[in-house]
């Protein structure tokens, strides 16, 4: 079985496990630019962070794309997630996270490859000093990803980092 690596979190809500129909909505998002999805997936998002017993979140942000891919894509999925999330929840979105550093795509990588690919690829730009932070993606899998991305967010002085994805599938 596999472990997710993102054990500096806070807490993890998600909708459910990547299965049909979940799955089909994140793949027509991400891969196909089917927007309309993320109206969806945003929506059952904070249906789902609604029900968790968290401390009140101080700032939301979307886990970025780095530059390039945003170009090539065309836009950030976790953002058009978090954009129909906030219709939902009113939070403070926080801009300040950044994916500097450009790699392959985690979906085209092996389990090994997520792992190292992703390492200090995030830095926060802004410091959030005592803020509780929910970082928002589409699908957790090693949870490589948000693993650097929390450490970013910290070091910049976020207090606790929690997660809202859409799906978890975990990667063997």
């Amino acid at each position: 079985m596999a472990q997710l690596v993102c054990d500096n979190v806070d807490g993890i809500a998600t909708i459910g496990d990547y299965s049909w129909p979940l799955s089909m909505w994140l793949s027509q998002l991400k891969f196909s630019q089917e927007l309309q999805a993320s109206r969806l997936i945003g929506y059952l998002l904070a249906r789902q962070v609604e029900q968790q017993n968290w401390p009140e979140i101080d700032l939301v942000c979307a886990l970025p794309l780095h530059p390039l891919r945003w170009v090539s894509r065309g836009y950030n999925q976790s953002v058009l997630i978090m954009s129909a999330f906030l219709k939902e929840i009113e939070i403070p979105v926080y801009t300040g996270l950044v994916r500097h550093k450009y790699t392959r795509a985690q979906s085209a990588s092996n389990r090994e490859k997520r792992l190292t690919n992703i390492a200090n690829a995030f830095i926060a730009i802004e410091p959030i000093l005592d803020k509780k932070v929910l970082l928002i993606d589409d699908v957790l899998t090693t949870g490589a990803s948000i693993k650097a991305a929390t450490l970013a967010l910290k070091n910049a002085g976020a207090t606790d980092v929690y997660i809202a994805c859409g799906a978890t599938r975990l990667f063997i």
